[in-house]
């Protein structure tokens, strides 16, 4: 990918296509770096090759301490890889639990297969398969976004903590 430096949240429209996990990585950055609101994710199990990266981290623990009404709300379908492996971004939601939170999503959503990534209610990256790093990815799309997150709140609204992430309390 390039061409990010002039991408701006909510105001650089165009659909983009991705297809590696380094692509991905490279948008979810982008994104994450201009959020002020929030950033709500859906993943089978937070991703390491995108979300466990140093510079990701880095711009979800400033976009919280900078802005204090920021949330990330994370939905996660399989807990124990992230348990296994101390991924970053669960730990930082450890530290910050007030901004940070992960669920698992209930059981009528178990089958969900999707992976999502919702940045301001404005940018996304959406792939349909969650194995999988195809994906369509817009810093401005709004309509779609919104579509996104009404998925990604009624998922939400029902889903649980899962009583393996108190064991990370720090």
């Amino acid at each position: 990918m390039s061409g990010l430096d002039h991408r701006v949240l909510g105001s650089a429209s165009g659909k983009m296509e991705l297809s590696t996990s380094a692509e991905n990585r490279e948008i979810a950055l982008a994104l994450a770096g201009q959020a002020t609101l929030s950033v709500d994710i859906v993943s089978r199990h937070l991703d390491p090759p995108v979300y466990d990266q140093v510079l990701f981290i880095e711009a979800v623990k400033r976009m919280v301490l900078e802005h204090r009404m920021a949330r990330v709300r994370m939905l996660v379908r399989d807990i124990q890889p992230i348990l296994s492996s101390g991924h970053r971004l669960a730990h930082l939601a450890a530290r910050l639990s007030t901004f940070l939170e992960i669920r698992v999503p209930a059981e009528q959503h178990k089958d969900f297969n999707q992976a999502l990534m919702i940045v301001d209610g404005t940018g996304y990256i959406h792939r349909e398969l969650a194995d999988r790093y195809e994906a369509v990815a817009d810093f401005a799309d709004r309509g779609r976004a919104s579509d996104l997150q009404r998925k990604f709140e009624e998922m939400w609204a029902i889903a649980t903590q899962d009583p393996n992430l108190r064991q990370m309390r720090i």
